[in-house]
């Protein structure tokens, strides 16, 4: 094979073709699986933080209610 400057003919040459050939095919799958991972991972991630995203109103709507009169004073009282 050129690519790894080997003759087929001889019987080391081949087998050593057929692992470096196996070995990088090891490696493309790892890339694969790796693509894949981190592209789950990046939807997975963004689907969080578009469903955890807490806005000002909705941390201010616990702690002061329209209807609670203690809490809210007037200028008046003062």
């Amino acid at each position: 094979m050129l690519v790894f400057n080997l003759d087929l003919s001889k019987t080391n040459d081949f087998s050593e073709t057929l692992v470096k050939k196996n070995e990088s095919l090891n490696v493309y799958q790892r890339k694969l699986t790796m693509y894949e991972n981190r592209k789950k991972f990046r939807r997975e991630n963004r689907v969080f933080k578009i469903s955890e995203r807490v806005t000002y109103d909705d941390y201010l709507i616990p702690f002061v209610s329209d209807t609670d009169q203690a809490t809210c004073l007037s200028l008046e009282e003062l």
